[in-house]
């Protein structure tokens, strides 16, 4: 049996189908039917599906809009908190700049007393010194004595300038005496602090250099209660005496390089 071209076919369903659904009531009905059989319930599962998927959707967009508006109350919270947060910083920091100040101010003024007291020391010092210099020097020199520097600036002013004469008279203790088992007259250019630092070091070394341009023999000496890190060292490398706690450093490198260096001949030393 030959069957018809599907081809064929199709045209005649395209061309002939609409006037038949038209005119056999009972093609438009099994059609009908048909469709309803086949494809409405395909339909409807697919709109179920959707449906269902639809409803999802909204269940999760309401979730998530809960999840949202819950994460920007936290958020609005978490926001002041951070803003009181920011004032109790910021107040905070106000305060801590204020105790700063404070703490500069109150610092500053325990320098400030420290050097007073420092000074006060130091003068205490001098004054001990200056009644005792005979107790500190005693082993060192005879006939030992304090002398002021105006009382040998006469011989001072023809050498040294103006500059330096002033250094000299900020001198703090200006000591003279004899050198056991010698009929030589020295000086010694003593500087006087509670602490001996590199400036009380520096200070005797160059003012005893001052009275040796004058033509006067003279070493530099420092003396105090305690004593800087690594001062030895300076008053060695400068031949500079320290009298620290009771002892005496370096007095024989002092007279030898006052020996070696002179002045070998110097005005008589005799104050008034």
């Amino acid at each position: 049996m030959k069957y018809p071209d599907y081809d064929h076919v199709k045209e005649i369903m395209r061309t002939e189908l609409p006037h038949i659904l038209r005119e056999d009531a009972s093609i438009h009905t099994y059609l009908e039917n048909f469709i309803k059989e086949t494809m409405f319930p395909q339909i409807e599962s697919l709109n179920q599906k959707i449906d269902e998927v639809k409803n999802m959707l909204e269940r999760l967009q309401h979730k998530c809009e809960e999840h949202w508006a819950e994460s920007k109350k936290r958020w609005d919270d978490n926001d002041r908190r951070w803003d009181k947060n920011d004032r109790r910083w910021d107040e905070n920091d106000r305060r801590w700049d204020e105790n700063d100040k404070k703490w500069d101010k109150n610092e500053a003024r325990l320098i400030a007393i420290e050097n007073k007291l420092s000074k006060i020391d130091g003068r205490t010092l001098e004054i001990e010194y200056r009644n005792k210099i005979s107790s500190y020097f005693g082993l060192l020199l005879l006939r030992t004595k304090i002398i002021e520097v105006n009382h040998i600036v006469m011989n001072l002013r023809d050498y040294l300038s103006h500059s330096e004469l002033k250094e000299l008279f900020c001198l703090d203790i200006l000591v003279r005496g004899k050198l056991w088992n010698s009929k030589k007259m020295i000086l010694v250019a003593f500087e006087v602090s509670s602490v001996i630092d590199e400036t009380d070091v520096n200070r005797a070394h160059r003012r005893s250099q001052l009275l040796r341009k004058a033509g006067f023999p003279a070493v530099g000496a420092v003396g105090g209660h305690d004593s800087a890190a690594g001062i030895n060292e300076k008053a060695e490398k400068f031949n500079t005496v320290v009298l620290h706690n009771g002892s005496i450093l370096f007095w024989d490198e002092a007279l030898a390089e006052l020996n070696r260096s002179g002045p070998h001949t110097f005005p008589s030393i005799k104050p008034s």
